[in-house]
């Protein structure tokens, strides 16, 4: 018990720091895009 809730913590954890991640570049991605349209 102790061990699967431990690890679907990890994972849980895993996954949205990756969703994360993958967010913040996408919109720093968007951003840098949008910065040089402007120049």
């Amino acid at each position: 018990m102790f061990m699967d809730t431990t690890y679907l913590i990890l994972f849980i954890n895993f996954f949205l720091q990756s969703y994360v991640l993958r967010g913040g570049k996408a919109k720093y991605q968007t951003v840098a895009t949008e910065t040089k349209k402007r120049k």
